[in-house]
């Protein structure tokens, strides 16, 4: 879950699990091209994409709850003739499984133990198409906002629906992933693990996605790692997989992407963070990577509930320990 992975450290720089650190330009931009994804006028740290839906992030310095900043923005989305919705639809919100009703204020604690409180806020329009946004506050301090907005017409949010159909039977040489460790790097007591996946079987393969990582690459939805202790592997990543894939990417024959996550130095063993529990302590050993992958829609809409699953694993590799 993205929560666990990125907090804001100051009015510039953005942190991926503690650790990993890049500065991104607060000079800002012209407004966006959709007038229901609203600037705050004070925004920084201000990023846009359009693959698929247009989204637009920003932070806002707007301590907890936040009241002027939401007002500000249902407020304009009302005069353009959006309707707030009573339940959210998951395929147009950036981190589904992170709200459980839109409207209130909820909260969690991340792998750092700070409180962050998180808010969903979803729209239609009479054409069908949904425009959501984010709003997360990380503690202590509690004195930065956080806003994802993300706009979906309804020619997207239709594709993306299951249409039932026959199963399809397993088969694990026509639907085939390999995943591959091609570098690591270290960040202080933590590392980087940077992945390939490629399609090497015969029909397309969807992979999940979570957004964006801090250099632009796909985040893979989970992308997970785990390190051999006593014999049995362990998770040592920094994400705690709470909800369905956001989005994903159709990997054809030969198709391949890449990625990375953090192996997490953990401080002591059973380490808690959100809903998850890092049994291992301290990175010490070989590592390996898995990634779970679909064969449909209906599978990755479904991740939680369904029973034939497909994971790559890739071989193990040791950890450059000084």
């Amino acid at each position: 879950m993205e929560a666990c992975v990125k907090r804001v450290v100051g009015s510039c720089a953005c942190s991926v699990l503690l650790l990993s650190v890049c500065c991104a330009s607060q000079e800002q931009q012209p407004p966006p091209a959709t007038p229901s994804l609203v600037l705050v006028p004070t925004a920084t740290d201000i990023k846009r994409s359009s693959e698929g839906c247009e989204e637009l992030d920003y932070t806002v310095v707007s301590a907890f709850p936040s009241t002027g900043v939401l007002d500000l923005i249902s407020n304009k989305l009302r005069r353009q003739g959006w309707t707030a919705v009573r339940l959210i639809d998951r395929t147009g919100v950036r981190h589904p499984g992170v709200f459980k009703a839109p409207g209130k204020w909820e909260h969690f604690k991340i792998v750092t133990g700070a409180t962050t409180y998180v808010r969903a806020e979803q729209w239609t329009n009479n054409a069908g198409d949904t425009v959501s946004y984010d709003f997360w506050h990380y503690g202590p301090d509690l004195q930065q906002l956080l806003v994802y907005g993300r706009y979906c017409r309804s020619e997207y949010i239709e594709q993306h629906r299951c249409v039932l159909g026959p199963p399809k039977p397993h088969d694990e040489k026509a639907y085939s992933l390999a995943l591959t460790i091609i570098r690591i790097e270290r960040v202080e007591k933590d590392f980087k693990v940077f992945v390939k996946v490629e399609n090497n079987g015969t029909k397309p393969v969807l992979v999940g996605l979570n957004g964006r990582l801090s250099d632009g690459s796909p985040e893979l939805w989970v992308l997970g790692l785990e390190e051999e202790d006593l014999g049995e592997w362990g998770a040592v990543d920094a994400v705690c997989a709470e909800h369905d894939p956001l989005d994903w990417i159709t990997l054809k024959p030969g198709d391949d992407a890449e990625s990375w996550a953090l192996a997490v130095d953990f401080p002591e063993p059973n380490h808690r963070f959100a809903k998850c529990r890092r049994r291992i302590a301290h990175l010490h050993g070989k590592i390996r990577a898995s990634v779970r992958y679909y064969p449909g829609v209906c599978e990755i809409e479904d991740s939680f509930g369904a029973k034939d699953k497909y994971f790559a694993t890739s071989d193990p590799v040791e950890l450059p320990l000084p």
